[in-house]
């Protein structure tokens, strides 16, 4: 199912382990495209900078977030967001999953084949695999947030495009950036 600024995709996890591992997939010619994880509270807001895992900060707080990023031949990426639930700090209640382009000059309208699965590591089973139309012409993409709601964890998967660079985007995010 293909999917930008329409409907959210609800995944109710219910993990083994405590653990949850989001694979994000996308094609790209020349690469330049990025997935960032931003740690919020309730309300999406990030209160620190070292909130924000990316390639160049791949962990939150030991191992309570771990992104790992990977090429494949040709123009195939994939970054994975391995969350230990228990191990998040106590005011974070969501993290927030972005595809941003590296460079300001760049857009994604040429990023194709978005898919997202998350998967349970203490067993090994997909929970759900979906996928999500090319965000256009936008610099950014919120994929959708994976948040504690009513003692549970969804991943919802909700994508919304965002004009600016990504310092742009976790600017908007911070708190007290109003």
């Amino acid at each position: 199912m293909n999917r930008l600024r329409g409907d959210a995709d609800v995944i109710l996890l219910d993990p083994v382990g405590n653990a949850v591992v989001i694979d994000v997939e996308w094609s790209c010619p020349g690469q330049g495209v990025s997935l960032y994880v931003l740690c919020g509270d309730d309300q999406r807001r990030v209160s620190a900078k070292d909130h924000v895992v990316w390639a160049g900060q791949p962990h939150l707080m030991g191992d309570a977030v771990v992104l790992r990023t990977a090429s494949s031949d040709g123009d195939r990426s994939l970054a994975q967001a391995q969350v230990l639930l228990e191990d998040l700090p106590d005011g974070i209640c969501g993290l927030e999953l972005v595809l941003a382009a590296s460079q300001a000059n760049v857009v994604l309208n040429q990023v194709r084949d978005i898919t997202v699965t998350a998967w349970d590591p203490a067993t090994g089973e997909s929970v759900r695999t979906s996928s999500i139309a090319s965000p256009g012409i936008a610099k950014c993409v919120s994929l959708g947030v994976l948040a504690r709601q009513d003692g549970r964890w969804r991943l919802t998967l909700q994508p919304t495009p965002f004009d600016g660079v990504i310092a742009q985007f976790v600017w908007s995010r911070f708190k007290g950036s109003d």
